[in-house]
C-alpha cells in the first residue's frame, strides 16, 4: 500500500535543538539590530549594500521605525503590555539561561520590540540607567481606562489625565520597568494654527 504523504503532518511535533551555527548567526543579527555588534562581526552578519543581492533586498524593504526596549524582566514586561495595552506577542526567542533575547509585539498597528538586559553588551533598561529621556506615544480609545489599568498593574502616574489644548485627553505613566508612556485619546480636531493660538494664550496666562 502506498503511504499517504500527509501522514507526516499528523505525527506529533518533536522539539529540535537549533544548530550552533544558526544560534551564533542569529545572535550576531540581533546585535547588529541593536547596534551592539563588534564592527568586524557587523560586516559578516549581513550583506553590504555594494553586493547585488543586498541592493535588490534593500529595494524590497519599506522604511519602518519601531521602538526597541530593554527591560530587567522582559517576560513580565510582555505580560504587562498584553494586559494593559492589549498587545499581541508575535515572536519570542529565549537564551539558554532563560532570558528573552528578542521578542516582538503588536499594539494596534504599531510594532514594539524588546529584550531582557544584557549588561555585558551595554544593553540595559532605564531603571539601571537612573531614568529615561524617551517617551512612547500611545493612542487608545479610552485613556482614562487605560491609565487606570496601568496603575492597577503597577505603573506610576507621572501626569494625571486631562484635556489638552492640542485636542487630546492625555496622561503620562511610568511602567514598572522604567519606560515612560504618553497615553492619549483624541477629543477634537484642532488645526496647527489653532494649537499655536491656544499655546500662545496659555503662555501669556502663565
Amino acid at each position: 500500500m502506498t503511504p499517504d504523504p500527509l501522514d507526516a503532518l499528523r505525527l506529533p511535533d518533536e522539539p529540535v535543538a537549533p544548530r550552533p551555527e544558526f544560534t551564533a548567526r542569529l545572535r550576531r543579527q540581533i546585535e547588529v539590530a541593536l547596534d551592539l555588534a563588534d564592527p568586524h562581526q557587523r560586516s559578516t552578519a549581513m550583506p553590504t549594500p555594494s553586493t547585488p543581492n543586498a541592493a535588490s533586498e534593500a529595494a524590497r524593504v519599506a522604511t519602518d521605525l519601531q521602538p526597541y526596549l530593554s527591560v530587567a524582566d522582559a517576560a513580565a514586561a510582555i505580560d504587562f503590555y498584553v494586559a494593559v495595552f492589549g498587545a499581541v506577542e508575535t515572536m519570542r526567542l529565549s537564551q539558554p539561561d532563560g532570558r528573552i533575547g528578542h521578542a516582538e509585539l503588536r499594539i494596534g498597528s504599531a510594532g514594539l520590540m524588546l529584550a531582557d538586559e544584557f549588561p555585558d553588551m551595554g544593553f540595559v533598561g532605564p531603571l539601571a540607567r537612573g531614568g529615561t529621556s524617551v517617551a512612547l506615544h500611545l493612542s487608545v480609545p479610552d485613556v482614562d481606562a487605560t491609565v487606570a489599568a496601568a496603575l492597577e498593574a503597577g505603573a506610576t502616574l507621572e501626569r494625571e489625565v486631562v484635556d489638552e489644548f492640542y485636542g487630546q485627553r492625555s496622561g503620562v505613566i511610568l511602567d514598572p520597568f522604567g519606560h515612560r508612556w504618553m497615553i492619549q485619546t483624541p477629543i477634537e480636531e484642532v488645526s496647527a494654527e489653532e494649537m499655536q493660538r491656544r499655546l500662545d494664550e496659555l503662555s501669556s496666562d502663565g
